[in-house]
């Protein structure tokens, strides 16, 4: 799964940076949802791997807005979570999480096309 996601890396970096709410690095929920429309999962499965994605950090009650964005390694993740979830793997429990990534990318870079 890392070697994939380092072989595609260009295109996913152009990705989490061109959906990102300023274009440099904000990934917010609102540019997960832009990114993985409600077609593709529904808005509370995205908003839990949204949260899940997101890194534990110190002093949670003085940075607690850190979590509204993600950083390129948690957007990463997300894409790793929100994959079992997209209708071509729903159902699919057998496939492993490498080919469920694969079909969640193929839909992105489609998008980009």
């Amino acid at each position: 799964m890392n070697n994939y996601l380092q072989d595609n890396e260009y295109d996913l970096s152009r990705i989490y940076n061109a959906y990102s709410d300023n274009g440099r690095g904000d990934f917010t929920l609102t540019s997960a949802a832009k990114l993985f429309p409600a077609d593709l999962v529904d808005a509370q499965t995205l908003k839990a791997c949204f949260i899940y994605s997101a890194m534990t950090i110190q002093n949670e009650s003085t940075k607690s807005k850190k979590y509204k964005w993600l950083l390129y390694v948690e957007f990463l993740e997300l894409i790793c979570r929100v994959s079992p979830f997209i209708p071509q793997n729903a159902g699919m429990s057998h496939i492993p999480i490498f080919a469920k990534v694969k079909t969640l990318l193929k839909h992105i870079f489609d998008l980009r096309k």
